[in-house]
């Protein structure tokens, strides 16, 4: 995945092909001589692939956050003023603008919980088309259409 921010273009690279737990963020930007630079972030996640921290390139602590059950991110910690972390739970992309949480196929509200899109796969998610999980820490659906 990439995207372009004000402060330059960013590039995720994953643990494989099959997974969508981020394991390094590289950041092409200019910097104030005007001269182009590339910063390589790596992301260090849990059990269930939750990004927990990200490190530069020599170790040192960039970032590290902490989440309710549901996802929202309830503390974050900025070493350095340029750390950007976008994910939260199993490649959740958070908005900043809506506060929402992108999966490949719905949005997700971190607060409530739950879903804001009905489950694109109908019954066979489940009775509830908007729920999220009942075991966040245990079930894993990467794509949000099974649980």
């Amino acid at each position: 995945m990439q995207e372009i921010q004000p402060d330059g273009r960013y590039t995720y690279i994953y643990a494989d092909q099959d997974s969508y737990e981020p394991l390094a963020q590289v950041q092409d930007l200019t910097t104030e001589d005007g001269e182009s630079c590339q910063q390589t972030h790596y992301f260090h996640c849990d059990q269930i692939g939750i990004p927990r921290e990200m490190t530069d390139k020599d170790g040192k602590l960039l970032w590290f956050g902490n989440y309710t059950g549901w996802g929202r991110l309830k503390e974050e910690t900025k070493v350095t003023d340029s750390a950007y972390q976008p994910f939260r739970l199993q490649n959740q992309y958070a908005d900043r603008e809506t506060g929402l949480h992108y999966n490949f196929f719905r949005y997700y509200e971190p607060d409530a919980g739950r879903f804001v899109n009905q489950d694109p796969i109908g019954l066979e998610g489940g009775k509830n088309f908007y729920s999220y999980s009942s075991n966040t820490t245990k079930w894993i659906d990467i794509h949000r259409i099974m649980c």
